[in-house]
């Protein structure tokens, strides 16, 4: 993704109870949750951040 320059137009997502936040990290994911439901509002988080609208979670 990287070598084909749209990385940054990408959010990877990894969740549910086989994965843990640690495992998402170490697959280079933007987000994690443990949930659906969860996932989805991450994902839309990032991508407001990403263009600026919302402020970064810590």
């Amino acid at each position: 993704m990287r070598d084909l320059g749209i990385r940054d137009r990408i959010v990877f997502n990894a969740g549910g109870s086989p994965i843990t936040q640690g495992l998402a990290d170490k697959a280079g994911c933007d987000v994690f949750s443990t949930t659906a439901v969860g996932s989805v509002r991450a994902i839309k988080e990032e991508v407001l951040r990403r263009k600026g609208f919302a402020p970064e979670l810590t």
